[in-house]
């Protein structure tokens, strides 16, 4: 996650969803809770003393956000995530490992027969769905905004005009593959409708691209629509 207290917002970083060019953009503006006072005493004193609140990982859910910084922190600032089509994400994250040589699952996945069998291994493995990036423990959206890969550029630009922020949107530690479609036989298609059915169903995304009209819900309204947040969670 990122936190800048002087454009007042919080970055919920969902992970292979183009978090890490957005991170690039707005590194110079932000804080992690807690580092540079650490880093400070470090530097004078040799050790740390203890942080103003815990440190929190690049790739924190805003309801560990939530718990660790100040309350009128987290219901003050402009709060939003990325979210990414499920059948895209699992292709992006297989060839993200696949070309990632340091990345801890590199040898488990390189020794899998391809993409389905790794759709079939990732089945056997902790659950990681998109929704809990962003919801509370009754599964309500606490963010703000969700805007979506697939419209990356124009979310991109509502978040910066949201937090007063002129900037422009590299591309960066994109993995190399084909049109995510290219890989699904029908078999596929349904191992990711059944381990995403919750991102599915929240986000109303479906295997094949939507036009925006389509959408269950178009997220730049999702945080401020309590009705239909209320309806998405039920």
């Amino acid at each position: 996650m990122q936190l800048s207290h002087s454009h007042r917002f919080v970055f919920v970083h969902i992970f292979k969803t183009g978090g890490t060019s957005m991170r690039s953009v707005f590194e110079p503006l932000t804080e992690r809770p807690g580092y540079r006072l650490w880093r400070k005493f470090r530097t004078r004193l040799g050790s740390p003393p203890p942080a103003r609140y815990p440190r929190l990982s690049a790739h924190a859910r805003a309801i560990e956000i939530r718990d660790a910084v100040p309350s009128d922190v987290f219901a003050n600032y402009f709060k939003f995530a990325f979210v990414r089509n499920p059948w895209d994400w699992q292709v992006s994250w297989y060839h993200y490992v696949l070309q990632n040589r340091e990345h801890h699952e590199h040898e488990a996945v390189t020794r899998l027969n391809g993409f389905e069998e790794f759709l079939s291994w990732r089945m056997d493995h902790p659950v990681w769905h998109q929704r809990d990036f962003v919801v509370d423990e009754r599964g309500e959206c606490m963010v703000d905004f969700v805007g979506r890969f697939e419209s990356i550029q124009a979310d991109f630009e509502h978040v910066c005009a949201a937090a007063g922020i002129e900037a422009q949107l590299p591309h960066l530690n994109k993995s190399q593959h084909k049109d995510y479609r290219d890989y699904f036989s029908d078999r596929a298609i349904h191992l990711v409708e059944a381990y995403s059915k919750t991102d599915i169903e929240f986000f109303g995304y479906r295997f094949d691209p939507m036009a925006e009209e389509e959408l269950i819900l178009p997220l730049r309204d999702f945080a401020g629509d309590k009705a239909a947040r209320r309806q998405l969670a039920a």
